[in-house]
């Protein structure tokens, strides 16, 4: 089974795709098939993608304490999601995600005394 951008590239470029490389989108769309916006480049590029553009759960190399501070700031005092993001430089994801791990709760913490044994 292929996916529809891999058979659009295909068709577009006139060429099948070598074995280890992958479809890329430029625009950061999953859905989208404008031959335009898709590239190849293998695996490790596209994590590398999703890395830098805030579509991961790892931290954006721009997105610092402060800026999270910042989050959390202007969230209480009822920014909608995009005034945060125009502001900050945050995307949607990488604020979405971020959102949702402040409404977990805090892991207990690990006990590092003594063992009590009865």
């Amino acid at each position: 089974m292929l996916s529809v951008p891999r058979v659009v590239y295909e068709h577009h470029h006139g060429t099948t795709i070598p074995a280890g490389l992958v479809v890329r989108h430029t625009c950061d769309n999953r859905q989208c098939c404008n031959p335009e916006h898709l590239i190849l480049g293998t695996q490790a590029d596209n994590m590398r993608d999703k890395v830098e553009r805030g579509r991961s759960s790892a931290p954006r190399p721009h997105i610092n304490a402060l800026k999270c501070q910042q989050v959390v700031d202007m969230r209480t005092k009822g920014a909608t999601h995009k005034e945060i993001m125009a502001r900050t430089g945050a995307s949607r994801t990488w604020l979405k995600n971020f959102l949702k791990r402040q409404e977990q709760p805090a892991p207990l913490p690990l006990f590092d005394g003594p063992a009590i044994l009865h």
